[in-house]
């Protein structure tokens, strides 16, 4: 059984990363107008945080159990370490990331798994370009159509499949760079 996002979120609060069996990451969250900035999606939630350097992180938590996720993730985590492709968000899958207290479960148990990446403050790609349609900025609109085609053909050369890859997905900062998230 998993935390709910209100688990997750006194969690987080609270600060209770344990650096010791986490591999060291401690990380205070963010706020905006006195509350913990987070997304939710279908089966994590994902939370601004930063660390004692002041460096910005998203954490995603899982509320869901998903069948192989984490081998998977691991996995990826790995490949993607060793190809040098500018438009992926750097990330580490962190097997006991966060202690969140749950009722009749034994104190092994209470760690959960999340993942660490990189912050992109971007707007989504589908956002973008309404923005930029709405200024009616050919120009720029033409360079991220040869930015995706580009970042297409290099998932391509080095057999990598999104599985969900979709406008919101893709963001792109003031440089018009794509990333991809999730």
């Amino acid at each position: 059984m998993y935390p709910s996002r209100s688990q997750y979120k006194t969690a987080v609060k609270n600060r209770l990363f344990p650096a010791k069996e986490n591999g060291g990451y401690d990380f205070v969250p963010i706020k905006h107008n006195d509350d913990i900035i987070l997304s939710a999606g279908g089966n994590a939630t994902v939370f601004k945080v930063q660390d004692v350097d002041y460096n910005i992180y998203a954490v995603k938590l899982f509320t869901d159990f998903v069948e192989d996720r984490f081998e998977r993730l691991k996995k990826i985590s790995n490949y993607l370490q060793n190809i040098a492709l500018p438009f992926f968000v750097n990330f580490e899958f962190v097997d006991k990331l966060i202690y969140v207290d749950m009722p009749n479960q034994s104190e092994e148990e209470c760690y959960f798994p999340g993942v660490v990446m990189q912050r992109i403050e971007a707007p989504t790609l589908e956002i973008k370009l309404k923005e930029l349609v709405e200024k009616k900025d050919i120009k720029a609109i033409r360079i991220i159509t040869e930015k995706f085609k580009r970042l297409s053909i290099d998932l391509l050369k080095s057999n990598i499949g999104h599985g969900d890859l979709k406008l919101s997905n893709i963001l792109v900062n003031d440089n018009l760079e794509l990333f991809l998230i999730d």
